[in-house]
């Protein structure tokens, strides 16, 4: 090995065929017989702290074409919770074996954590590391075969070059950073690092801090945004939206911060407080409107969305605020559906029998919409705003694809409302095409809940001119 030192590392080599995924693999042992320290007990591949060390031997001359090649696997704890633990430990076996295979010589492997891996290749500088990300990825996504059951992995990878005059640590926190980036944008697996990543990193970390001082100092609030019928005009329910006060910088969007708190592992606990507050709001209307029937709206983000604990979350907070679940509706964005459809309804299957109502939002902006409201239980579809018909123009593409959706809803039995309406022709147009009810600026902008309540008193709601 590298400068002569005894270093532990996994040597395998794939087989074609049917046994795919499954390498022979050489260990090198301590005098003891045991791997040493520094090696991961169950891969065989170095350690964080290993790496370091082991790293300090690549020549010195070739340290300013080196480069740091790190790869995290997407969704992997589902395979625990999904198998076994003991499933996922052969999962990462796979892939420790699948990644050595690939890594030349006089590269080092090393696992960091449950399902990362990181990768120093001494030659080739950049170009080279995302020459072998490419090949990783591409390797990694093979099924891995499990009790007879095929799993399929993706990986994300950023790739970092190792300058000659720093620790090798300022390297792998670099390619950390081009993961955290790679993860936030759909389709991209390998991402590169570049200066303006470091900038987007602190910023992120700082808006972290403060979002859990929000938290604490109860700094967000619910604004409500009415969905009325278009022949009326009188509200039939409301949707709960997330505002932050922040102090220094205002009221905050939800898409000025909700992509960090995703990021950040938030979202669970944001989106409980979400839930509580729209339900405890929604009992609170109905209560002074001597038992008005009004449904409560509200976002699931993808975290939730996969969270295993969801359902148990909404068991007790319905229980806690006293809210009729039949007036509960979670909105669901088609594009959260598109990866696991099967867990997916289920989920739904689960909220339908406490008598919780279901929609699928954003619905015509992807394709993935189709087929879950075939497969699962919904109860409404909001279609995506992009769909609005702009009739200044006379007919065009949208509002045929909308006349298709209301076709396809029909023939389901699912009700169709749509989002974004902010002009009297767009409301008249979609009125026209058979769209019962909308939501949007040209009715009301979200509000404050004591600027919202007089809007749900069964008068019809004035458009806005």
């Amino acid at each position: 090995m590298i400068g002569g030192q005894m270093l532990v590392r996994l040597r395998s080599s794939l087989h074609d065929g049917a046994r795919d995924g499954r390498a022979s693999s050489r260990f090198r042992l301590s005098r003891s017989g045991r791997p040493a320290p520094s090696h991961d007990s169950l891969t065989g591949l170095l350690t964080h702290a290993g790496l370091l060390a082991a790293a300090k031997a690549l020549p010195r001359p070739a340290d300013a074409d080196a480069s740091v090649v790190m790869l995290d696997l997407d969704h992997f704890r589902h395979i625990n919770t999904t198998f076994s633990r003991l499933a996922g430990d052969r999962v990462l076996e796979t892939v420790a074996q699948r990644i050595a295979a690939s890594v030349p010589d006089d590269g080092l492997v090393a696992r960091f954590g449950d399902d990362e891996f990181a990768i120093v290749l001494p030659r080739g500088g950049e170009a080279g590391g995302r020459e072998l990300a490419n090949r990783l990825v591409g390797r990694i996504a093979r099924p891995v075969e499990i009790d007879g059951q095929p799993i399929v992995l993706s990986a994300s990878v950023g790739v970092a070059g190792v300058r000659s005059d720093e620790p090798l640590e300022f390297a792998l926190r670099r390619a950390g950073a081009a993961i955290s980036h790679a993860k936030e944008e759909p389709g991209q697996r390998v991402r590169p690092y570049r200066p303006e990543m470091a900038a987007a990193m602190r910023r992120r970390f700082t808006l972290e801090g403060e979002l859990r001082q929000a938290m604490a100092a109860g700094q967000f609030r619910l604004h409500y945004q009415p969905l009325v019928d278009l022949a009326t005009h009188v509200t039939s329910e409301v949707e709960a939206l997330i505002r932050w006060q922040h102090p220094q910088r205002g009221l905050l969007q939800p898409g000025e911060f909700l992509p960090d708190a995703e990021a950040a592992g938030l979202m669970r606990e944001i989106g409980r407080w979400v839930l509580r507050e729209a339900c405890r709001q929604g009992r609170r209307w109905q209560e002074q409107s001597g038992g008005q029937r009004l449904i409560m709206a509200v976002n699931l983000s993808p975290s939730q969305f996969r969270d295993p604990r969801l359902l148990d979350d909404m068991t007790v907070i319905l229980d806690e605020t006293g809210f009729d679940p039949t007036l509960l509706r979670l909105e669901i964005s088609e594009s959260v559906t598109q990866e696991d459809i099967e867990p997916a309804c289920g989920l739904m299957r689960q909220a339908r029998e406490l008598g919780i109502r279901l929609a699928l939002d954003d619905f015509g902006a992807g394709y993935a919409g189709w087929t879950f409201i075939q497969r699962c239980a919904i109860d409404t579809i909001k279609l995506d705003r992009s769909l609005l018909a702009d009739t200044s123009d006379g007919p065009i593409a949208p509002a045929r694809m909308v006349e298709a959706m209301l076709a396809f809803a029909r023939h389901l039995n699912v009700p169709v409302s749509i989002e974004g309406v902010e002009r009297a022709d767009q409301a008249f147009a979609m009125r026209m095409l058979g769209i019962a009810t909308a939501q949007g600026f040209y009715f009301s902008e979200p509000l404050p809940p004591e600027l919202i309540a007089p809007m749900l008193a069964g008068a019809p709601l004035q458009p806005i001119a």
